[in-house]
């Protein structure tokens, strides 16, 4: 698919911002204010106010990325071979001479 039948009836900046990404090397940096300027012109030649952002992305990216981060970190804990708090009665007593404790060391 060409840039133009992917920006067909998009305004030109979608385009214009197309043909920047292309012509970009893999290790170069954008340059994000051009791009910022970009479409807030756009956005103000189409009515919208700049001053008023769009939170919706912004709310979902940092709830996909706790929810990335818990479920990265329930893996490590609930890992095979990872040390397992007794339960039952009495577990908090042996739990807590646990305490401070290297792995593998022997009881006295």
């Amino acid at each position: 698919m060409t840039v133009d039948e992917l920006c067909l009836n998009q305004p030109p900046e979608f385009k214009e911002f197309m043909n920047y990404c292309r012509g970009l090397s893999f290790t170069a940096d954008p340059d994000y204010r051009y791009i910022t300027s970009l479409f807030e012109g756009c956005m103000e030649r189409h009515n919208f106010d700049v001053r008023t952002p769009d939170f919706i992305w912004n709310k979902n990216r940092l709830y996909l990325e706790r929810q990335n981060l818990k479920e990265s970190m329930m893996r490590v804990i609930n890992k095979p071979g990872a040390t397992k708090k007794k339960a039952g009665p009495g577990a908090a007593a042996d739990n807590a001479n646990d305490v401070g404790k290297t792995p593998g060391a022997a009881k006295h």
